[in-house]
């Protein structure tokens, strides 16, 4: 990831009963802890999860992704690298003389 970006985290998982035999989880049923939140932040909407994280500095941290209703989690790392600085800054355009 570089300093900025935002990144979907795409949850597969099914839960099954007997009134829906699959119903595809959302986010708003795990947890998110970032290990270290000045590196990487966990988005949030109305005090929910979004399922998304931004990049914010260089670094690198650990992202905890719990289901609230097993207490499984899996952890993620991630790498925050800065912007890449051979990007174009400004291009000029010299006129064709006559």
């Amino acid at each position: 990831m570089e300093v900025n970006d935002v990144e979907d985290l795409r949850i597969k998982g099914n839960t099954y009963n007997v009134f829906e035999r699959q119903k595809e989880k959302s986010a708003s049923e795990f947890t998110f802890t970032s290990a270290n939140s000045s590196v990487v932040e966990v988005l949030e909407e109305s005090g929910e999860p979004t399922g998304e994280i931004k990049a914010l500095a260089e670094g690198k941290t650990t992202v905890d992704i719990t289901d609230k209703v097993t207490n499984e989690t899996k952890t993620i790392t991630r790498k925050v690298v800065p912007l890449d600085q051979n990007r174009i800054q400004i291009i000029f355009i010299h006129r064709r003389p006559d």
